[in-house]
């Protein structure tokens, strides 16, 4: 999740920078992944504080409490996080 949560973060910064003109009024997106729902709750205090839209990436399949079992070393979110970037 580190590296999502990293590339979002840059995400969000080249959209800031390139909504931003000088003659008009910059539009901001905040784009988020969140699971668990505490990302999302930054994302929100983010988007409120610079009056911006919030955009969520969703999953193309939903998570399972079982995707979600950090203590098993093969469950799919142990795996994705492992997954190098192509």
């Amino acid at each position: 999740m580190k590296k999502i949560t990293v590339i979002l973060t840059a995400l969000l910064l080249l959209l800031c920078l390139s909504g931003c003109k000088k003659d008009s009024e910059p539009k901001i997106a905040v784009v988020y992944f969140s699971i668990t729902g505490n990302t999302e709750k930054v994302a929100e205090e983010i988007a409120s504080r610079l009056n911006a839209t919030k955009v969520e990436l969703l999953p193309k399949v939903a998570y399972t409490d079982d995707d979600l079992s950090y203590t098993d070393m093969t469950c799919r979110s142990r795996v994705e996080q492992s997954d190098k970037l192509r």
